[in-house]
């Protein structure tokens, strides 16, 4: 874990863990609609560019990526049948 870009940066870790955040808030509370995973999507994506550009390594970010979808899909999978 040394050469972890992601985990060394205090500004990375934190878009991250508000992504996340959010994402779990909406699985708990599904109240929102789509505005909740759009604005987490919005936060993870930025954020996934700035360790892009701090040369993080792909398979650091594409973790990151994997359990972020996974979360996603949680959420979404979550809302079934309702309209």
């Amino acid at each position: 874990m040394v050469d972890s870009v992601i985990l060394n940066s205090y500004l990375l870790v934190a878009g991250y863990g508000v992504a996340a955040l959010i994402c779990i808030f909406e699985i708990i509370r599904p109240s929102s609609g789509y505005i909740l995973p759009a604005v987490s999507a919005v936060i993870f994506v930025a954020t996934t560019i700035a360790a892009l550009l701090l040369k993080a390594d792909l398979t650091e970010v594409i973790l990151f990526v994997l359990v972020f979808l996974a979360l996603n899909l949680t959420s979404f999978g979550r809302r079934g049948g309702k309209k």
